[in-house]
């Protein structure tokens, strides 16, 4: 069981997708309560009865947002797939499932829907566990061998060059960070990898038998969109990838791992760039 928690999972990633997930959960939430109105609330008598319980829906909607979408885009760090697990993504639901029942006890207690009592906030606690926490462990698990064989097979279906050819020269190309005074350039037969560190990109490339890095202020994205080459392209949330340096490919549940000439380093490829790097790779065969 330990070794199954310890798998790699995909990270929560923030975008447009956590906030639509975010605003379903909330109206399935708020609707569910104020057409079934379990828990007794059948037997509540108030004003604006099904404005008030809408507002279950408002505060679930807040807190998903906030560990789906806010706290993996402050804490990009904290929350990436480099060190996210099965075990984590389960124990962030938990603690999500525990604050959306905690703060709608209180949201009860303020509107009059429920007496707050140590009895009321276990039977009310234990009645979240048993509809939400079980099956949703259950369906992370099935989710991560779903994704797992997924990636898995595609890489099997990959044709990665064992000996490619020599790109043709070309020339450098300068980029202007955000430090005054200061130049990145990118030299394209050397550039390995470049990752995200906060606020600074550190490039990842050859030099003579060795690997160097150098960490330079600026972001992944400005450094993406300077690059006109089909070959480095913007792989993960994270990284920037020289395709042409790839050696060898691995798929797991949250996308692929790229192995590159002589760095012990593997890049990955989160889930929406694996079509452009299978693109890369079926064009380039």
């Amino acid at each position: 069981m330990f070794k199954i928690l310890n798998k790699p999972y995909p990270a929560p990633e923030p975008g447009i997708r956590s906030i639509l997930i975010s605003i379903g959960v909330g109206l399935f939430i708020g609707f569910f309560l104020a057409y079934f109105q379990p828990f007794d609330l059948d037997k509540v008598v108030m004003q604006n009865k099904t404005l008030k319980i809408l507002g279950f829906g408002v505060i679930s909607f807040f807190t998903v947002a906030i560990f789906n979408h806010f706290i993996p885009l402050f804490f990009p760090q904290t929350i990436s797939d480099k060190n996210w697990t099965v075990g984590k993504e389960i124990f962030g639901f938990i603690l999500m499932i525990t604050c959306i029942a905690a703060f709608n006890i209180i949201y009860s207690n303020l509107i009059g829907a429920l007496a707050f009592s140590f009895k009321n906030i276990i039977e009310m606690m234990a009645s979240t566990f048993t509809l939400a926490i079980i099956p949703s462990t259950f369906m992370i698990l099935l989710d991560h061998n779903r994704k797992l064989k997924k990636y898995v097979d595609e890489v099997q279906q990959l044709n990665i060059p064992v000996n490619p050819p020599q790109p043709k020269t070309i020339s450098n190309i300068n980029i202007q960070t955000d430090a005054a005074n200061e130049q990145l350039t990118i030299k394209p037969d050397l550039f390995l990898y470049a990752e995200a560190d906060g606020n600074y990109v550190i490039v990842f490339h050859h030099n003579n038998s060795h690997i160097e890095k150098k960490m330079y202020r600026t972001t992944l994205t400005k450094l993406d969109t300077q690059i006109p080459l089909e070959h480095i392209i913007k792989c993960h949330r994270s990284f920037i990838v020289n395709l042409d340096k790839v050696n060898d490919v691995k798929g797991n549940a949250q996308g692929f791992k790229l192995s590159l000439d002589a760095s012990p380093a593997q890049v990955p490829v989160s889930r929406k760039f694996v079509p452009l790097v299978k693109d890369y790779f079926a064009n380039k065969s």
